[in-house]
Formats: structure tokens, C-alpha cells, sequence
């Protein structure tokens, strides 16, 4: 680990570890939101070897998370990807999940229960149910049961999350079908910094296409054709690629 960024940032200058991950497993939804900010379903999921050109550079995970799309119709991914954690013998501390909550098959709870286990340490480990005036009512019980099963053999810390967008519509983020059926006014932005000894502060969103994007608040439409939002593909060299956007990012550098 480095004392100081100087710059210009270079590869070396990037520490990888520990760093939060969020793989949008899927792009498919089984509802149709009319605030989603991902904007209309596509029918395509992430590739293993996409999942697999990720955690090849890495070796310490800080937060896994799981998104789409609907994450709980990809739950074989999301297995997957515990899989090749286990294979690649990579640290995970927390583990997130965010779902529509429609999905409440035993193989998903216990999907969920496993990487539970395979956590190092769960301190912020949880799972988000959308539950709010946008989405289709769902039934929370069997997930407050699933939160009561965990805390009583695997963390105390489990935290679940029953809520979901803001009331106010003008609280949206103005992206997707939210942009197109509300008045909203709240912009997307890069959600990654880089902090004074390497590490990267945010979470590196990897895309159902491989990319690796500066945030997870966007549609499908801007990550797709906003390069300014794009770091790079997992198959490149991710420090390279890093160090290269934030020097033409220099916004997005703590300074001492």
C-alpha cells in the first residue's frame, strides 16, 4: 500500500483489495415498475467467464452485492459466483442483496444462507426488499423469517432492509422510466473516489456486458452509450484502466 497519490495515478498506485463488487446478474424483471430506473427488461444475463475475468484480479472482496434486474431469477449466477470465490480462494467480508422480493424459493433463501456462511465477518451484511408505493405488493413474512433463521445461527449483524424508493417522486433519480413517467430531479453522478493510499471508495458496478461502471444508479440506455460512465471491460486490465480514468477523472481524487 502506497502513503500518498501522486500524480499522475499509475497502475501501481491502485489497490484493489477489499474493494466492494456489485454484479447485475440479470437484466430481466418479472415486473414492470413504472419508477425503475433501469428502464424496459432486456433478456440477458451475465457470462461466467465475465464473473470469472473479475475475481481473477482480485483477492479480497469488502461488500459482494447482487443486482438487476430481478437478481432472484439469476440465482444460479449468484451461486456461481460463490463458486469461483471459493475456487479462487477470495476473502469476502458482507454480503448484499437487493430483490423485488417476488422470489421466495427455498434454492434462493438458501443460496443466500450460504454466502452468508462463506462471510468473513457479516458486520454490514443484509438484504434490501423493495417494498413501496411503485413496486407490486409482495408478502415480506417468509423474508422476515429467512432474517430471524439467519440471526439465530449465522450473524446477529443480518439487517433487513423492507423498504424501497422514495414517496416523493421528485426524489427519483431521473434515468430510465422513472425519467420518462415522473418529474424528477436528481441526476446520476460517479459514485467512486479514489482515497490518498490507492483504495478506491464506492463499489465497481459490473454490468450483464462485462463493464465495469463508476455507478450503480443508472439505466441500462445511459451505461450502455454514456462512455464517460464506463471504466472498462472485465477483460482488460482493471488497474490500468482505473488509473487511466481517474486521470482523466481528477474530480473524483481525494486530495490531502
Amino acid at each position: 500500500m502506497i502513503d500518498s497519490i501522486v500524480l499522475p495515478i499509475t497502475e501501481e498506485q491502485i489497490d484493489l483489495e477489499g474493494i466492494d463488487l456489485m454484479f447485475e446478474v440479470t437484466r430481466f424483471c418479472n415486473m414492470l415498475c413504472p419508477h425503475c430506473i433501469r428502464g424496459d427488461r432486456q433478456k440477458l444475463k451475465i457470462k461466467k467467464e465475465f464473473i470469472n475475468a473479475m475475481l481473477e484480479q482480485i483477492n479480497y472482496i469488502g461488500t459482494i452485492m447482487f443486482t438487476g434486474g430481478e437478481p432472484g431469477l439469476a440465482s444460479d449466477l449468484i451461486k456461481y459466483t460463490l463458486e469461483a470465490c471459493q475456487h479462487y480462494n477470495i476473502e469476502v467480508q458482507n454480503f448484499w442483496l437487493a430483490t423485488n422480493g417476488s422470489i421466495q424459493k427455498p434454492s434462493f433463501f438458501n443460496i443466500i444462507k450460504d454466502w452468508i456462511n462463506y462471510c468473513s465477518d457479516n458486520e454490514i451484511t443484509g438484504l434490501r426488499v423493495s417494498i413501496d408505493n411503485y413496486h407490486d405488493k409482495i408478502s415480506k413474512w417468509a423474508f422476515e423469517e429467512l432474517s430471524e433463521e439467519i440471526k439465530s445461527y449465522i450473524t446477529d449483524n443480518f439487517y433487513l432492509d423492507l423498504s424501497g424508493a422514495p414517496n416523493n417522486s421528485e426524489n427519483l433519480i431521473s434515468e430510465g422510466r422513472a425519467k420518462d413517467n415522473y418529474y424528477c430531479d436528481r441526476e446520476i453522478k460517479h459514485d467512486i473516489h479514489l482515497q490518498n493510499d490507492g483504495r478506491i471508495e464506492g463499489s465497481l458496478y459490473i454490468n450483464a456486458k462485462g463493464y465495469i461502471i463508476t455507478t450503480c444508479d443508472i439505466s441500462y440506455k445511459t451505461m450502455d452509450n454514456n462512455q464517460d460512465f464506463i471504466i472498462c471491460h472485465v477483460t482488460d486490465n482493471i488497474k490500468v484502466k482505473l488509473a487511466e480514468w481517474f486521470n482523466n477523472h481528477p474530480e473524483q481524487i481525494y486530495k490531502d
